[in-house]
């Protein structure tokens, strides 16, 4: 997997680039997303690269309360706990104690 470029999300997802533009920003906002890279090009275009931070979501309701089992991007784990970006949500409370799956990728809850 790699990552894309807001022309990129703007083509595949069919929505307009003033739209994506304020829908990555609030994504990256809430640390659900990343800038992976910036590019400059030859003629000095700057833009920049975004990855989910997150390879799979899946959130469920108990007595009241919401639940989200999370699936670290394993591509940019490392990035992500350098920059302390896993523990950016609002009100949460993380419990890494990164049992592995199946499918070999840890996984971490996260209590909202």
């Amino acid at each position: 997997m790699y990552g894309k470029t807001i022309g990129e999300i703007c083509f595949e997802e069919q929505i307009p680039l003033s739209s994506c533009y304020r829908r990555v920003r609030q994504l990256v906002d809430l640390g659900l997303v990343i800038v992976e890279r910036r590019i400059i090009t030859e003629e000095g275009k700057k833009y920049a690269v975004y990855r989910s931070t997150l390879s799979s979501l899946d959130m469920r309701m108990e007595n009241g309360k919401v639940f989200a089992d999370v699936i670290l991007n394993d591509d940019i784990r490392d990035k992500l706990d350098h920059n302390g970006l896993v523990k950016r949500w609002k009100g949460e409370k993380l419990y890494s104690d990164a049992t592995p799956q199946a499918s070999g990728r840890s996984r971490d809850s996260l209590s909202i």
